[in-house]
């Protein structure tokens, strides 16, 4: 019994010799570092993973495959509150900055901004920051802030879904991309 257990030991020791674990890097817009060093947890998701996820909008995406919460505002499913960090529901999307395209989109008049607008067939990257105190943000950057990076020009695509309780989407978009002009249009219908 002795012996078993020295040599389970003396393998223990040569497999922990033999394996280096590298730390994980977090590229964003503005923030590179190995994960071991960085202050704020990111959440980055590519073109891919939006397109896998199979979300109808943006707030379904957010609220579905993030660790965001996304409730409608009023009732409204086209302008929802977004809380991040627990700042709450009801002024929470007060203490985020979302940037589209390096434009920030938080209105002066603290209503909620309207991400429904930006379909996910149009999203290249999406980029979460937690924490407060990100210089490059701005004021208002308590919670964190989104950045939201597009696609130059849509893809020509063609999105119709049906759910419960009658409601049906449809969804087209439109691109054309040419080395000094990139121009795209979203049509969506909502029922």
């Amino acid at each position: 019994m002795k012996s078993a257990f020295l040599l389970s030991l003396s393998c223990m020791a040569l497999l922990a010799q033999q394996s280096t674990l590298e730390p994980l890097e977090i590229r964003s817009s503005i923030v590179t570092q190995d994960e071991l060093h960085a202050t704020d947890a990111v959440e980055i998701f590519t073109a891919d993973q939006i397109a896998l996820s199979g979300a109808v909008d943006l707030y379904d995406f957010l609220n579905t495959y993030t660790s965001l919460i996304a409730m409608p505002s009023f009732g409204n499913p086209f302008s929802q509150h977004i809380d991040m960090h627990g700042y709450g529901m009801a002024n929470g999307y007060q203490n985020i900055v979302i940037n589209v395209n390096g434009r920030r989109l938080n209105n002066i008049d603290l209503n909620a901004p309207l991400l429904a607008s930006i379909s996910p067939s149009m999203i290249e990257r999406i980029e979460i920051i937690k924490g407060g105190g990100s210089v490059s943000a701005g004021d208002g950057a308590n919670a964190g802030i989104i950045n939201i990076i597009t696609k130059r020009a849509a893809d020509n695509t063609l999105t119709l879904s049906a759910g419960v309780y009658n409601t049906y989407d449809a969804t087209l978009s439109l691109g054309h991309q040419s080395d000094t002009l990139a121009v795209s249009a979203l049509v969506e219908g909502y029922h």
